[in-house]
């Protein structure tokens, strides 16, 4: 996988941030936060492995994902920069982070950390995506209704709808869910890795999210010795959704702590 080259989008000039997604999302999921980042910074949002436009790969350990965004970095000349990761794109960051640290400068994780989860039904959820047949559906409204008695929570499902393209006049999902599914345990754990990243960190989770216990503290602390780890009120898992204005004042506030220290 390091040779693969992933869906990139890039906007602004300046300082390099760059952004990396979470499961079942995509780099489109974060045009918000981009758009204002880009107003004075340069802003790289890639498309993980088996998501949105990138390829698709069979595995999708840490160290190879980290691998591609590397070599998607060096394909477009991004220098080293700050690398924002929320969940699964979180662990990117990190292995990236911890395998070739000359490309981050500064590193802020969202919502998760180098620690093995449960399954916070994740299998469930491709479960049920994979019982519906798209190509019966006319509309995304007949998708979300199909999905509605395995999936009640509205916001969820427009999620993760957001997989759900048209092809040749009928829908067909844009991730590979067998994959996504075999993959489950790999996405759940963090690989043991040597060394520590030593640059400024912090791991920014909702507070109202159970992602970031305080017993994951010494799990961060000991690959990351710099860490700041500090809680975003009033906000869940989906921090930069839920919360997208506090999200975006913390994410400037540690950029130019960056730029005051340069």
């Amino acid at each position: 996988m390091s040779e693969t080259l992933l869906h990139t989008r890039i906007q602004g000039e300046g300082h390099a941030v760059v952004i990396l997604h979470g499961l079942f999302g995509s780099g489109s999921n974060w045009n918000r936060i981009a758009r204002d980042l880009a107003t004075d910074h340069q802003v790289v949002v890639m498309d993980l492995p088996n998501h949105g436009q990138s390829p698709h790969v069979e595995t999708m350990a840490y160290p190879d994902m980290a691998a591609a965004v590397a070599n998607t970095l060096d394909h477009y000349g991004i220098p080293p920069g700050t690398i924002i990761g929320h969940s699964m794109g979180g662990k990117v960051a990190m292995a990236l982070a911890l395998t070739d640290p000359a490309y981050v400068r500064r590193l802020l994780i969202g919502d998760i950390a180098p620690i093995r989860y449960g399954d916070h039904g994740h299998g469930r959820l491709l479960r049920a995506l994979q019982r519906m047949d798209p190509q019966r559906l006319g509309s995304r409204a007949a998708a979300s209704e199909a999905l509605a008695e395995d999936i009640p929570e509205a916001g969820l499902r427009q999620f993760l709808l957001t997989n759900l393209e048209s092809r040749d006049g009928a829908f067909a999902w844009r991730i590979p869910l067998q994959a996504l599914e075999a993959n489950l345990p790999t996405i759940a754990d963090f690989p043991d890795m040597d060394g520590h990243y030593d640059g400024p960190t912090l791991f920014l989770h909702g507070a109202n999210s159970d992602y970031v216990p305080e017993s994951a503290h010494d799990a961060i602390h000991a690959l990351f010795p710099a860490a700041a780890i500090e809680p975003l009120p009033d906000a869940g898992h989906w921090l930069h959704a839920e919360q997208p204005q506090a999200f975006l004042e913390r994410t400037r506030r540690f950029l130019e702590a960056g730029r005051n220290a340069a």
